[in-house]
């Protein structure tokens, strides 16, 4: 049985409580705001997980299966939070984005431990095809050089 649009909301609005959000926060939209926010459609016997900006339509997956459109809303929502948590928590010399991997597993899992796995397998895979690339001996040893450069000192090598 097809759940309708506000029965959707209800169950997104539960499980952003679990992160600390409010209704406000997770509203699900019914059409394009054309600001590529996400927006649900029900057609067919399926959840469209639709993202358009500007009059484009940038993004459309469905299932037929309500928990996974609900996962790929919190996919985007905590990935926004994740990378606001990495600007106000940046490490000098590590890459960015173990930050935010971090932030957003730790919420995903919050919501659901089989999304939070799911997102870590995402997440490993992404790094296979793009390792953090920061060191932090080669950033540090960078950092040290341009301030003993500028005192009038020998670089390091």
């Amino acid at each position: 049985m097809m759940l309708n649009h506000q029965q959707v909301q209800d169950i997104v609005n539960d499980y952003g409580r679990k992160i600390g959000l409010s209704t406000n926060d997770v509203i699900l939209r019914k059409k394009p705001s054309g600001f590529g926010e996400p927006h649900l459609e029900i057609s067919d016997d399926y959840y469209h997980y639709v993202v358009c900006e500007r009059g484009s339509e940038l993004t459309r997956k469905f299932s037929r299966d309500v928990d996974d459109f609900i996962y790929r809303f919190f996919e985007t929502t905590t990935s926004m939070i994740a990378s606001e948590y990495q600007q106000q928590n940046t490490v000098i010399g590590e890459d960015q984005r173990i930050i935010c991997f971090r932030k957003q597993i730790e919420l995903m899992t919050k919501l659901s431990y089989e999304w939070g796995k799911r997102k870590e397998a995402d997440i490993a895979e992404i790094l296979q095809n793009a390792p953090y690339s920061v060191n932090k001996i080669t950033w540090l040893n960078k950092l040290l050089n341009f301030f003993n450069q500028s005192n009038g000192k020998q670089p390091l090598t």
